[in-house]
């Protein structure tokens, strides 16, 4: 039996907590195989191992579903998109997802990006794993990342869920996307290339990179999150440098007005709250079009959770924990769900 052929690998895992996290999430930065449907893992719960071959390139991913019964319309559904460096099981862990999917009862899919020699193991530095958030992903865009090796990361998530739905009872209205950094720029092109697949996207401290449509065919409801002494998500835009790297960025606010016009809303962004935060919306804030931006002010880049992996604030910029982007996130999922009528 080949790679292409042989059906997904699930096992479970034991719980790794990373020492070291988000520093290369810096970076902005074939066809599956028959896959049979297999019997379904409602008896099963915990952390969840899936592996699978697609395009030549062993894919793999960490899915948590809670203990008990799922809801009578399935389980709510996230998927997780870890920033360049980091793995699945860094973000399921050390920004919070485990805590409140365990509590709210939702399933996490913690996939993994591609390291840039597939033939080593994987490492936060030297051999990271990075998305295709498309080009002009900016300092992603270098070395053997995932940009510049072409992966079709739209093609995997896709077949991952997929084969997650086939082995769990999900609720197909309640299927969201959560990224950070470089896995905000995916979340991003996943949901451009794939609106009908999500009911809302959440992205923390990324750009949307990809080329996407003007209108998307059906709307997408975004929260943003991003910290205004984000020295690599800069507010103004400019250039970033990071090592030996240099790109020029589109201002931070560019991205979630871009997707506002996506989901055909022509309202400017109104602010609707100003203190150690400021929150703006175009349109609705509760409707199918809705576009959320939170900007931390006096926060830089790392992922807003208490205890996630800490950085030097000369490459990250400084922390300033005026919100819970997990919660935050969570809270706008749980507010948009899919429906059969757009407002």
């Amino acid at each position: 039996m080949t790679d292409a052929s042989r059906p997904p690998i699930l096992t479970r895992t034991s719980t790794i907590v990373p020492v070291a996290v988000l520093l290369l999430i810096l970076l902005g930065w074939g066809r599956i195989g028959a896959l049979h449907a297999g019997p379904p893992m409602q008896g099963q719960r915990g952390d969840i191992r899936i592996e699978f071959a697609r395009d030549g390139h062993r894919r793999t991913s960490v899915l948590l579903v809670p203990e008990g019964s799922p809801p009578a319309a399935g389980w709510p559904v996230v998927l997780l998109l870890h920033g360049a460096g980091g793995n699945g099981e860094q973000g399921l862990d050390s920004n919070g997802w485990r805590t409140v999917a365990l509590r709210e009862r939702f399933v996490v899919v913690a996939a993994d990006g591609t390291p840039a020699d597939e033939n080593r193991r994987a490492r936060f530095l030297g051999n990271m794993r990075t998305w295709n958030s498309g080009t002009g992903s900016g300092l992603s865009e270098t070395g053997n990342s995932a940009v510049t090796r072409g992966i079709d990361d739209v093609g995997f998530l896709v077949a991952l869920l997929d084969t997650v739905a086939r082995r769990v009872r999900v609720d197909a209205r309640r299927i969201f996307v959560a990224g950070h950094s470089n896995g905000a720029g995916m979340t991003y092109r996943l949901a451009a290339e794939h609106p009908e697949r999500f009911a809302a996207v959440g992205t923390m401290a990324g750009h949307l990179f990809a080329d996407a449509p003007r209108l998307l065919p059906s709307p997408v409801p975004l929260v943003q999150i991003v910290g205004d002494a984000d020295p690599l998500v800069p507010m103004r835009g400019g250039p970033v440098r990071v090592g030996r790297s240099t790109v020029t960025l589109r201002p931070a606010l560019e991205s979630p007005a871009r997707w506002a016009a996506m989901n055909g809303v022509r309202d400017t962004a109104r602010i609707i709250r100003d203190d150690s935060v400021t929150v703006r919306s175009w349109g609705s804030v509760d409707g199918r079009r809705a576009v959320t931006s939170y900007v931390v002010k006096g926060h830089g880049h790392r992922w807003l959770w208490p205890g996630a992996d800490r950085l030097p604030e000369r490459v990250i910029g400084p922390t300033r924990a005026a919100l819970n982007a997990t919660e935050t996130m969570w809270a706008f999922f749980a507010a948009h769900p899919r429906s059969a009528a757009v407002p």
